[in-house]
């Protein structure tokens, strides 16, 4: 009996048996099976469809759409939002992210190299070139906005001409905020609450820590602020603002996820 190879499984025929040709056509049909087999490695074809109706021709042709099969392909025009691919003619497949939505506008940009693997049912993203990740980033993203919080303090007000400087943006379903307040005399005042820009999700207690605190002439005996979704505000527990004219200055940023 003929070994096998590993991998692609072909017949190798020991030194003592004489040469079959039947053995050698079977070990073609073997390879030439396995060249247009997607799932082991993608095939590349530059697009020729239009905006979102891709289409890639494949050599050698794929034979069959499958679990796994992925490909590579030269985006002629960017999506415009909702998609397909159509390999070797096997039928219009349409493209999806990895949770299961329509990628958004631009998210495949024109000479883009685009990878995606079938599923079974559709074709999921896996990447599409760093300029249209970039892009889709900026497209999500809101500019940087100030806001004007609400500052609830448990004793006390700091006094001497304060001062806010708020900012925040969106990406998605997160808000990123940086805040700073100043003030010429600190007053005695404690425990901090800062209105938000925008509410944080309900996710029943603390949010999120945040992540950078600095605090000038302060004493602040818990070292954590959060982002608290039950007050929907900034939180800082259990600190002093030091009295008798202390200049104080509050800086804080971070990040809190949105409904």
């Amino acid at each position: 009996m003929p070994d096998q190879t590993t991998n692609y499984e072909l017949k190798k025929p020991l030194q003592s048996e004489n040469y079959n040709i039947q053995v050698q056509n079977d070990n073609m049909d073997a390879i030439d099976a396995a060249l247009a087999d997607y799932k082991r490695g993608p095939g590349y074809a530059a697009d020729s469809g239009t905006a979102d109706a891709y289409v890639v021709t494949l050599s050698p042709a794929a034979i069959a759409y499958a679990a796994g099969m992925g490909i590579r392909f030269k985006a002629a025009n960017a999506n415009t939002g909702a998609c397909t691919v159509n390999v070797n003619g096997l039928g219009a497949k349409s493209i999806k992210m990895d949770n299961g939505t329509d990628p958004p506008a631009g998210m495949i940009a024109a000479d883009a190299i685009v990878t995606v693997v079938y599923d079974g049912t559709n074709f999921q993203v896996v990447a599409a070139g760093i300029a249209a990740h970039l892009a889709d980033n900026t497209k999500h993203a809101t500019a940087w906005a100030t806001w004007t919080p609400t500052l609830t303090w448990t004793t006390a007000t700091p006094e001497g001409s304060p001062s806010t400087l708020a900012r925040y943006c969106t990406i998605g379903k997160t808000v990123f905020f940086k805040f700073q307040y100043v003030a010429t005399d600190g007053n005695g005042a404690t425990n901090l609450n800062i209105s938000l820009p925008v509410a944080p999700k309900d996710i029943g207690g603390h949010v999120n820590p945040i992540e950078s605190i600095q605090m000038v002439n302060t004493t602040y005996s818990d070292p954590h602020g959060y982002v608290r979704d039950a007050l929907g505000a900034l939180y800082f527990k259990s600190f002093a603002i030091c009295t008798d004219g202390q200049a104080i200055d509050i800086s804080c940023s971070g990040h809190y996820e949105i409904a």
